[in-house]
């Protein structure tokens, strides 16, 4: 993965991350590279797979403490086309494996997602 970061050190790539931790272009431009392993690399894949999961933790509590069935989701890693697709697919997969009635949808920004949600 080092390699697909165009990084030769880790410790270059960890130097950039601390000096644009608050910069989210530069990170964003940076993820899209990390992204790409996962079509490529095994532990990559892993890796998406174990975060996919930790979010799928977090949606169910969400959606039980709220006894709402819609998701809604915007920005940040969901404007990689690899994440936002391998996150519907898992959640597609999670929803028929347990049988949980969930709908999903991608909002535009975050007001239009809250907005929807106080509809209910």
């Amino acid at each position: 993965m080092l390699k697909s970061s165009g990084f030769k050190e880790e410790d270059e790539l960890v130097k950039f991350l601390y000096q644009n931790s608050c910069n989210q272009e530069k990170i964003a431009s940076f993820s899209s590279k990390l992204f790409s392993c996962v079509t490529m690399d095994p532990d990559a894949r892993s890796i998406l797979q174990k975060g996919l999961r930790d979010i799928w933790r977090i949606i169910m509590l969400a959606v039980r403490t709220s006894n709402q069935n819609s998701l809604y989701y915007f920005g940040g890693l969901f404007n990689s086309d690899i994440f936002e697709n391998s996150f519907l697919n898992f959640v597609f997969h999670m929803k028929e494996r347990y049988k949980i009635d969930l709908n999903i949808k991608k909002s535009n920004d975050i007001i239009n997602g809250l907005m929807r949600l106080l509809e209910f």
